[in-house]
C-alpha cells in the first residue's frame, strides 16, 4: 500500500492520509493547477514580443538596403546623366560698335556687378593678361594645376587639345558664335570643339537648370561667374567677399539658368569702362604659370 501511494502521487498533489474524500483531492488538484493559465499568458506574451522584434529588425534591414540602393542610383545618375546646358549666340554686327553694358544690383544683400558684352567676339586665350585696344574685357577662365604646366580638366584652345580631365562637371564650349554653358560629365561639345577649331574648358558649376549647385569650399572670397540668363551671356562679379553658397543663391534669385565659376578672386582683370578708359582691376602676379589663360571679349 505504501508503494502504491509513493508511485502514484505526483509532485503537485496534496495527500492527507487517513480517509480523505475524493472531492477534497479534486479540490486540491484544481488549486494547484491554477498556475497553468498564467504560464500560458507569459509564453504568449513572449511570443508576441519576439514576432514584433523580428518585424522591426526586418523593416530596419530592408529600409537600410533601400537607402543604399537609392544612394547608389543617385551616384550613378550623377556620373552618367546629362544635367543641363544652355547655348547663346553672341550678338554681332559688322555695322555696330562693340561695347560693354554695366549694371550694378543688390540681391540678398549681396552687391554685384553684371557685365553684358555687346557685338563682341568671345574666345579662350592662353598667355599674359591682354590689355591692347581691341580687348574690351578679359578675366581668368580655368584653374591651373599646382605644377603650373596645364589647366585643370579638359582644355581646348582653337581646336588644339591642351589637357584632359573631368574633375569638374561644369563646362563652357566656344564654337564659332555659339557659346554653351552647362553641367555634364561627358559632352559631345568637347569633341566638336576640337573638330571645328573651337575652345572648351571646365570649371565648377554654380547654377544648373536654374537650380543652386553646392560645392565644397566654404570660405569667403570675391566671386566671378560666367552666366547664361535671358538668352544672353553675362559676367557677374561680387563687390564683397561671399561664400559660394550665397553667391550661387543670389544668381538663382537673379534669374540665371546656368553659371560657371571663374577663378582668381583677387587676380587682375581688364576691361574698358563706359567712358572708353582701360581699367585693370585686381592683383597682378609676377610669377605667372605657363598655362595662364583668360576669357576675352574683343572687337569684331
Amino acid at each position: 500500500m505504501n508503494d502504491y501511494i509513493k508511485d502514484s502521487m505526483s509532485d503537485d498533489e496534496i495527500r492527507v492520509l487517513g480517509g480523505v474524500q475524493e472531492s477534497s483531492r479534486a479540490s486540491a488538484r484544481s488549486m494547484s493547477g491554477s498556475s497553468h493559465p498564467i504560464r500560458k499568458y507569459v509564453l504568449v506574451g513572449l511570443a508576441v514580443i519576439g514576432i514584433v522584434g523580428l518585424i522591426v529588425l526586418l523593416s530596419f534591414l530592408l529600409g537600410k538596403r533601400n537607402t543604399q540602393q537609392l544612394e547608389a542610383k543617385m551616384k550613378l545618375s550623377e556620373k552618367t546623366s546629362a544635367v543641363s546646358e544652355r547655348t547663346a549666340n553672341l550678338k554681332s554686327s559688322s555695322n555696330s560698335n562693340a561695347y560693354l553694358v554695366f549694371k550694378d544690383t543688390v540681391i540678398n544683400d549681396i552687391p554685384m556687378r553684371m557685365i553684358f558684352p555687346e557685338n563682341c567676339k568671345m574666345k579662350l586665350y592662353v598667355g599674359k593678361l591682354p590689355q591692347h585696344d581691341d580687348v574690351l574685357l578679359a578675366l581668368p577662365a580655368a584653374d591651373v594645376r599646382s605644377d603650373k604646366d596645364a589647366p585643370t580638366g579638359a582644355f581646348v584652345v582653337d581646336g588644339e587639345l591642351v589637357s584632359k580631365g573631368q574633375s569638374k562637371y561644369g563646362f563652357c564650349a566656344i564654337i564659332g558664335d555659339e557659346i554653351t554653358i552647362g553641367r555634364q560629365l561627358e559632352t559631345k561639345l568637347f569633341e566638336r570643339s576640337i573638330e571645328n577649331n573651337g575652345s572648351f574648358f571646365r570649371q565648377y558649376s554654380l547654377v544648373s537648370d536654374g537650380k543652386l549647385i553646392d560645392i565644397p569650399p566654404k570660405g569667403k572670397s570675391l566671386r566671378r561667374a560666367l552666366c547664361y540668363a535671358n538668352g544672353e551671356i553675362v559676367v557677374v562679379l561680387t563687390q564683397d567677399r561671399e561664400s559660394f553658397h550665397d553667391f550661387s543663391q543670389a544668381l538663382v534669385d537673379l534669374g540665371v539658368k546656368e553659371a560657371l565659376s571663374l577663378p582668381g578672386a583677387d587676380a587682375a582683370i581688364h576691361y574698358v569702362d563706359t567712358t572708353g578708359n582701360s581699367v585693370t582691376q585686381g592683383q597682378t602676379i609676377k610669377d605667372k604659370p605657363k598655362s595662364e589663360n583668360y576669357l576675352i571679349w574683343s572687337k569684331l
